[in-house]
């Protein structure tokens, strides 16, 4: 039995990699931590602050009511020496890291006996840093992104890497989930299709350290691209391709389906 701390965040997509990631892991010790937000907020777009504001009413619904978001442990302030001392005394073996709003500094790195996991909603090198399923989304057709089946323009996915310091997923990758674009579905539901996914491959990760057996890692072959939140531009652009930010009925749709 393993003590794990799993770091995420306040906001749908989080709900949902949740509720897919702890039945598999119920047979070990759990806790969960959660940041507020994702970098820095000021200046988005419209349409940005309407999703944040569509989700925040989400999550304060009946149909959220219980979420382990709303029991988990609120740590914006991780790396303080207050809040490595919330993380130590639960002696983690491994931490998780999913959608977490911090950026982990080397205390936090180096305390958990396995190490720090991350899995990132984007394909690594390729995608670093926030929204990486927008980006790859926006850039379909003019990025090539290695897959199983070749080389192929309009794959999403998501990458589990480790977190061996304080740079921004930079880190060994254990393992890369292309994920297709459906072209006919939003941002939102695409990014929660990647995590239907990827965090299989996550708990698979688990149960290699829980097995004894070493992950290994492989170093980025390149320093990839590195993004941030998206300007009205981008949004503009976002949408002359044809893509949708989020459609409200879809993604309560896609939670019940997938969620039932």
């Amino acid at each position: 039995m393993l003590n794990i701390i799993v770091l995420t965040n306040m906001d749908v997509s989080a709900h949902y990699a949740l509720n897919l990631l702890l039945p598999a892991i119920n047979n070990h010790n759990v806790h969960i931590f959660k940041s507020s937000k994702v970098g820095g907020t000021k200046n988005l777009p419209k349409e940005l602050v309407e999703l944040g504001q569509f989700e925040s009413r989400l999550l304060q619904s009946s149909d959220f009511k219980s979420s382990p978001l709303h029991s988990a442990t609120l740590l914006d302030n991780i790396n303080t020496p207050e809040g490595f001392e919330q993380v130590s005394k639960l002696k983690p073996d491994v931490i998780l890291s999913i959608r977490f709003g911090k950026i982990l500094k080397n205390p936090i790195i180096k305390l958990p006996k396995f190490g720090v996991l991350n899995l990132h909603s984007g394909l690594l090198p390729e995608f670093k840093g926030v929204m990486a399923t927008f980006w790859g989304m926006l850039n379909t057709n003019e990025k090539q992104v290695e897959s199983k089946v070749g080389l192929k323009n309009d794959l999403i996915g998501a990458t589990i890497h480790s977190i061996d310091d304080a740079s921004i997923d930079t880190g060994k990758i254990i393992s890369r989930i292309p994920v297709e674009i459906e072209r006919s579905r939003s941002y939102w539901w695409n990014v929660l299709n990647v995590y239907k996914y990827s965090v299989p491959e996550l708990v698979k990760a688990i149960q290699s350290i829980e097995d004894g057996r070493k992950l290994n890692g492989s170093p980025q072959k390149d320093e990839g691209d590195y993004f941030s939140y998206p300007t009205e531009e981008n949004m503009l652009a976002f949408h002359k391709k044809g893509f949708k930010l989020f459609e409200p009925s879809v993604l309560s749709d896609f939670l019940n389906e997938t969620l039932s």
